[in-house]
């Protein structure tokens, strides 16, 4: 797994996408905080978390443990929320 952070952006129409590779930890978490804010205070009607990049097993048990994942719609993929 890459560990060097970052984030992509890809418009689509009133929707986003934010890539995340590399390690997500405390100390890139403000990063992806930053960036969800703006996309959401630019007017997305819709934000997607790419984050096939980043280990999906640990993203899920992380997810699952704090209550967060009842929160989304998980997809295997951004394409399908795109459609």
């Amino acid at each position: 797994m890459n560990s060097e952070f970052s984030v992509e952006e890809h418009n689509h129409g009133p929707a986003w996408v934010l890539a995340v590779t590399g390690e997500l930890d405390l100390r890139t978490s403000p990063e992806l905080e930053e960036r969800l804010t703006r996309v959401w205070s630019a007017g997305a009607e819709l934000v997607i978390l790419d984050l096939r990049h980043i280990g999906a097993d640990q993203v899920e048990r992380v997810l699952t443990l704090t209550g967060v994942r009842d929160l989304l719609t998980v997809v295997d993929a951004p394409e399908e929320l795109l459609a």
